[in-house]
């Protein structure tokens, strides 16, 4: 498999291609600009960015947030963390369910009990999202 590196650094290797399907870590959507300029569709999984105007596929991350602390809820949990990753969409969606769940049953939203995965880091508490 090519690396992405290798991909990113000549324009050759769009010309072979006929479409793009991106499942990226990235919080960046600079490089599928690029890429988009270049007449190459694309398809982005999993990331949504809504600045970028591309075909994208995933789930309600705000639901899935939302059924998960609902269900440790309804289970009789009372303190339920919220561990996440980065800033991207997905992260953002299940932040924004699992404190739409803890209102909705009319717990406190501590962010104390919301901490930031370290991504090649520290851990980051009280992470507003």
């Amino acid at each position: 498999m090519p690396s992405w590196k290798r991909m990113r650094s000549t324009d050759s290797w769009a010309r072979r291609l006929d479409a793009l399907v991106i499942a990226s870590s990235s919080t960046n959507p600079s490089v599928f600009e690029r890429i988009q300029r270049q007449g190459l569709p694309l398809v982005l999984i999993d990331r949504n960015f809504p600045e970028l105007d591309a075909n994208y596929v995933g789930a309600d991350d705000e639901a899935i947030g939302l059924l998960a602390t609902e269900h440790l809820i309804e289970i009789g949990c009372k303190r339920i963390a919220h561990l996440r990753g980065p800033d991207n969409s997905p992260g953002v969606g299940r932040l924004k369910g699992y404190q739409n769940a803890l209102a909705k049953h009319k717990f406190e939203v501590s962010f104390k009990l919301c901490v930031q995965a370290p991504v090649g880091g520290r851990a980051k508490q009280g992470k507003r999202g």
